[in-house]
């Protein structure tokens, strides 16, 4: 995060969010204002986000693994 905040990059170009996909997750997912989503989760989650992604017409990079991370980019 300090590698962000210390670069050039314009403000809010970068967001990282950090918690359970169950809290906040689907919302962000489902929100209008997102173009752009990059996870690494289940293979489950990442089927269910794509069904999102792909009625939303949204980007998506996904990565089947043990982790729940999730990333979003406005675009």
């Amino acid at each position: 995060i300090e590698v962000f905040k210390n670069s050039e990059l314009p403000s809010g170009l970068v967001e990282i969010l950090i918690g359970s996909g169950q809290d906040f997750g689907q919302v962000l997912v489902q929100h209008p204002s997102v173009s752009s989503i990059a996870l690494a989760a289940r293979d489950e989650v990442v089927k269910d986000v794509s069904l999102i992604c792909l009625q939303r017409q949204k980007k998506l990079f996904g990565e089947v693994s043990s982790k729940n991370a999730l990333i979003l980019v406005e675009g």
